[in-house]
């Protein structure tokens, strides 16, 4: 039984002894593949390592590159900005020299005025004209850009400024040159007495009404229902074409009560044409055959300026002011030798109220009389005659050049209106801020695609719009001049 036994326990003893030996073996066998794992694992993450790191210093180089190029972009529109400040300085400069020269210039013709032996009006024979009146209705570039950018035209040494609120609404102003002392104030209180405003004052002063863009919103409002309504009273809507109307050749009416007179209107066919034409506007009968009031005479004023424009002329250029002038017919129905803020010596040949000497320069707010003739308000306040008594209007004919006299050059000589038109920079105005939004959404939109750089990208589309929304705001700016 005893050698059964440790038979038995030997068997059992090599058994294990074998068991003992393969998990040894296994053991090494998982260690191997452990190591091999490992050793994998971390070749692995060795080149991964290697691959971040050559991205990384990439990435670097790329970054360090475009703040290069940033910081050169940035110092170009820093260079840009102070070129375009020093540039707009100096043409301020200029502006401002011109603007001296002219105030020196038309000091000087005053004092000439003055010293003339036929009153402060008369102007010189036509071959002694001297230069300070070269620029009379030739402003220059510089003068008409500072005339769309200024807000508020500084009121001229002895001049007088007259506010003033149409029934409309519509507020604004005109200076004269009062040569009697309290002459605008009593025409302030005529033209408050006509019924045409509600408020005129006058002034001394660049105060006076402040200009908001509620006010300047308020004016475009009262234009646009000015013109809707002139729009609605044409005959089914349609327009009449432009053409060249010769007013002379109205014949008088028979009726020996009635009197005839005519009003000289000097107008060019295009208002960027040299050549100024003498119209002469038949004043008689309105067209139900009345005698002719305020209501009638804006109508035939409004008719005979836009009968000769086109509807491209209408929108691109606007009436800025009618001026009393005196002028010089010659062939072919033009005018030339034109001398603004003039009214006739006597009223022998015209029939105007108030008698000369005439009292201011202009005789009559200018500017009011434009809103009229083009807003077409108050129709019901305008049949009285307030204006048209007050403009010039020839006797007997109209003006027509004569040759072969001995005194053809005084023959030749009348007094009128003329129409002065200017370019209307809300058009242009318009037209650049669209641009500058489409050029900068489609700049903004190609460099964030094609660089994937959407910082860069808008913050240069945001300047293109900042550029375009400053020309509104000094549009803006401008109209409530």
């Amino acid at each position: 039984m005893n050698q059964k036994s440790k038979a038995v326990t030997e068997s059992q003893l090599a058994q294990i002894v074998a068991e003992r030996r393969e998990l040894e073996q296994e053991k090494t066998k998982m260690e191997s593949r452990i190591t091999v794992a490992t050793r994998d694992f971390e070749e692995r993450m060795s080149k991964q390592d290697k691959s971040h790191e050559t991205r990384m210093r990439e990435l670097e180089v790329q970054f360090a590159q475009e703040s290069q190029e940033n910081s050169k972009k940035a110092t170009a529109l820093e260079a840009e900005q102070g070129r375009l400040l020093t540039v707009t300085k100096q043409q301020q400069k200029t502006i401002k020299a011109q603007a001296e020269e002219l105030e020196r210039l038309e000091i000087l013709l005053e004092d000439s005025n003055k010293t003339n032996e036929d009153g402060p009006f008369r102007e010189p024979p036509p071959n002694q004209i001297s230069p300070e009146n070269s620029h009379i209705g030739n402003p220059s570039v510089l003068s008409k850009l500072w005339g769309y950018i200024d807000v508020r035209m500084p009121l001229r040494p002895g001049y007088v400024r007259l506010e003033w609120t149409c029934m409309c609404g519509y507020t604004s102003h005109d200076d004269f040159r009062e040569l009697r002392s309290g002459a605008v104030a009593v025409y302030a209180e005529k033209l408050r007495k006509s019924g045409y405003v509600t408020h005129a004052q006058p002034t001394t002063t660049e105060s006076g009404t402040t200009r908001t863009f509620l006010t300047a919103a308020k004016n475009k409002m009262t234009a646009a229902v000015g013109r809707n309504i002139s729009t609605m009273k044409s005959k089914n809507g349609q327009n009449v074409k432009p053409k060249a109307r010769k007013f002379a050749t109205i014949q008088c009416s028979p009726e020996p009560d009635v009197t005839c007179r005519w009003l000289h209107l000097c107008l060019k066919k295009r208002p960027n044409a040299k050549v100024t034409k003498l119209e002469p506007l038949h004043i008689c009968k309105d067209e139900e055959e009345k005698d002719l009031k305020d209501a009638g005479l804006f109508k035939l004023l409004n008719k005979a300026w836009k009968t000769q424009r086109t509807w491209t002329d209408l929108i691109l250029f606007k009436l800025t002011r009618i001026e009393f002038i005196k002028f010089s017919a010659f062939p072919d129905d033009s005018v030339d030798r034109i001398v603004t803020d003039i009214m006739p010596p006597s009223t022998r040949d015209y029939d105007f109220v108030p008698p000369p000497p005439p009292e201011m320069v202009p005789p009559i707010a200018a500017d009011h009389l434009v809103h009229l003739l083009t807003a077409e308000c108050t129709a019901s306040l305008q049949y009285g005659s307030f204006y048209l008594d007050q403009l010039p209007k020839k006797k007997a004919e109209p003006l027509k050049f004569t040759s072969g006299t001995q005194h053809a050059q005084d023959i030749n000589i009348g007094y009128g209106l003329r129409f002065v038109e200017t370019p209307d920079p809300s058009i242009l105005v318009t037209f650049l801020f669209g641009m500058a939004v489409v050029v900068g959404t489609i700049f903004g939109v190609c460099w964030s695609v094609v660089e994937s750089d959407l910082q860069d990208a808008w913050t240069i589309a945001t300047y293109f719009v900042s550029v375009g929304a400053l020309a509104v705001v000094t549009w803006q700016v401008r109209m409530t001049s």
